[in-house]
C-alpha cells in the first residue's frame, strides 16, 4: 500500500497532520529510519522550532543525505521548508542545500513571530494550487522566511515584508505555512500534493440480517437484497482501491442496540481503509463497541437531534474526527428539515439550526431522502448550498448517485464525498472508474 513518511526528527508537533492524513485516507509512517523514509511514496519533513537544534538531530540520525538523495515528492512544511535551503541566519545555520535559497530573520516593522492568518500577495499557475485562490487564507507561525527568487518561489505573502510562502526545485517543495492548521483550503492543499481527487468516492454497505441491501427511501417494506456475503463486498471495495467505506447497521437501527459486532470485525479485517459506521448509536457506550474493534468514524444521527448534550459529551471525548453527523433532509413547503428514526419523523429543525449545535463538527453527511435508493441522481442544486454556507465542513453527499455525471457535478461544487451504494451494486458505476473519474 501507497504511504507518506512524515521524518521524525524537528521537533515537529505531529498530531495535527497526522489528523490530516487520517482524513484524507492516506496511509503514513512517522519514522525516522532512513529505509523506511526511501521507500514512501511521498515524504513530509515537518518542523517547528529552531533551525540548528533539527540540523542537528538530522545529521546524528544520518538522514541528510537520504534525505537530499530522495527522488519522490517531499514536502518541508515551516521549519522543514527553510531545512530545504541553504543555510538559516538563525544560528548561523547550516542546511540541506536542497534549495539554492537562504532563510533570513524577517525584518518586518509588525509584531514577531508572523503568527495567524494570510494569503498570498502572488501565485504562480501550478497544479499544487488547483482550487486554490491568491485570497485563499493559509496559518502561518515563523520568525525567519526564504529570499524570493524568481526561479524557485511559487508563491509569496506579505507581513511588512515579501518573503517566500512556496518554493519548489525538482520533487522537492517547501510551504512556509501549515497546512494541516489551515482548514480546508490547507488540506486541498495536500490533496493537490498527493494527487487526490477533490471528491472522495465512498462505497456503502448497508447490513440487513448479515446480508447487503438497499432500502427503498429507507422504508423496510422495500428491501432488495444484493449479497450474502459483505465481507466479500468489503474485499472488493478494498482490491478497487476504495479508501473509505461506509456501513449502515440497519440491524442495529430497528433493534436499537449494536448488532452485527462479529461482522463489522470481519469487514475490519480486509478493509484498511477508513471505516464509517452508522445506524442504531444511542450511547456513549455504543460508540465505545465500534471504536474498540477498529472503526475509524461513528455516524451519529437521530441521537444528535434528540440528545444534543450526549452528542456535546462524544464530540469532546473522542474529537470531532471521529464523529460523522449526519443529517436526512425533506423537502416541506420549500425548506429542507431533519428526518429522524428512519426518516419515518420530519422534524421542524433544518440543516442550519442542527450545525448551530456543534460548532467543533468536521464531518457532515448529507441525504436526500427522496432520491435515496431511487437511481434518479443526487440534488446537485442542495449540496452547491450547502457547501457555498458551510465551506469549512468535510461534506458527504449521499442520496441517488447513479452515474459518473453525478459524481463530477458533485466534484465541481467542491463536495469532498460521494456515497454511492446501489448504483454499484447495479454496475451502472465501476468503482475504478469511479475512483478515476
Amino acid at each position: 500500500m501507497k504511504y507518506v513518511a512524515i521524518i521524525k526528527a524537528t521537533g515537529a508537533n505531529y498530531t495535527s497532520l497526522i489528523s490530516s492524513l487520517k482524513r484524507l485516507g492516506v496511509e503514513y509512517r512517522l519514522t525516522n529510519k532512513a529505509e523506511v523514509i526511501q521507500k514512501a511514496d511521498w515524504v513530509i519533513l515537518p518542523g517547528v522550532g529552531e533551525a540548528k537544534y533539527a540540523m542537528d538531530k538530522l545529521i546524528k540520525l544520518n538522514l541528510v543525505e537520504a534525505i537530499k538523495n530522495l527522488k519522490q515528492p517531499v514536502l518541508g512544511i515551516c521549519l522543514g521548508m527553510q531545512l530545504l535551503c541553504t543555510s538559516s541566519e538563525e544560528s548561523s545555520t547550516k542546511c540541506l542545500n536542497v534549495i539554492p535559497l537562504k532563510v533570513r530573520a524577517l525584518k518586518t516593522k509588525l509584531v514577531c513571530p508572523h503568527m495567524g492568518w494570510n494569503n498570498f500577495s502572488s501565485l504562480n499557475k501550478n497544479s499544487l494550487f488547483k482550487n486554490i485562490k491568491k485570497s485563499d487564507n493559509f496559518y502561518y507561525v515563523h520568525s525567519y522566511a526564504a529570499d524570493v527568487s524568481a526561479k524557485y518561489t511559487l508563491a509569496t505573502t506579505n507581513y511588512g515584508i515579501e518573503f517566500s510562502s512556496i518554493i519548489q526545485k525538482d520533487n522537492f517543495v517547501g510551504v512556509q505555512f501549515h497546512p494541516e492548521k489551515s482548514g480546508s483550503v490547507g488540506e486541498q492543499f495536500l490533496k493537490n500534493f498527493f494527487g487526490i481527487r477533490k471528491i472522495n468516492i465512498i462505497p456503502s454497505i448497508d447490513l440487513l440480517n448479515a446480508q447487503c441491501v438497499r432500502l427503498q427511501q429507507g422504508d423496510f417494506t422495500k428491501v432488495k437484497q444484493y449479497s450474502s456475503n459483505p465481507i466479500n463486498i468489503a474485499k472488493l471495495y478494498q482490491n478497487a482501491g476504495a479508501k473509505f467505506l461506509h456501513i449502515v447497521n440497519l440491524d442495529a437501527a430497528q433493534s436499537g442496540r449494536i448488532d452485527n459486532l462479529y461482522l463489522l470485525k470481519k469487514i475490519r479485517k480486509v478493509f484498511k481503509g477508513i471505516i464509517q459506521v452508522g445506524g442504531g448509536i444511542r450511547t456513549i457506550e455504543d460508540v465505545d463497541k465500534l471504536l474498540a474493534i477498529g472503526i475509524n468514524r461513528v455516524v451519529i444521527g437521530s441521537l444528535a437531534i434528540k440528545e444534543p448534550q450526549t452528542v456535546q459529551t462524544i464530540i469532546e471525548k473522542y474529537g470531532a474526527n471521529k464523529i460523522v453527523l449526519a443529517l436526512d433532509l425533506k423537502q416541506k413547503d420549500s425548506t429542507q428539515y431533519v428526518a429522524i428514526n428512519g426518516w419515518k419523523n420530519i422534524t421542524n429543525f433544518t440543516f442550519a439550526d442542527i450545525i448551530k449545535l456543534y460548532p467543533q463538527l468536521i464531518n457532515v453527511l448529507c441525504t436526500d431522502i427522496s432520491l435515496d435508493g431511487m437511481s434518479k441522481g443526487c440534488n446537485q442544486k442542495l449540496y452547491v448550498t450547502l457547501k457555498s454556507l458551510y465551506p469549512q465542513l468535510q461534506l458527504q453527499a449521499s442520496g441517488g448517485i447513479s452515474s459518473y455525471t453525478d459524481i463530477n457535478k458533485l466534484e465541481k461544487a467542491n463536495i469532498d464525498g460521494a456515497i454511492i451504494g446501489k448504483a454499484l451494486y447495479e454496475k451502472k458505476i465501476d468503482l475504478k472508474e469511479a475512483l478515476k473519474c
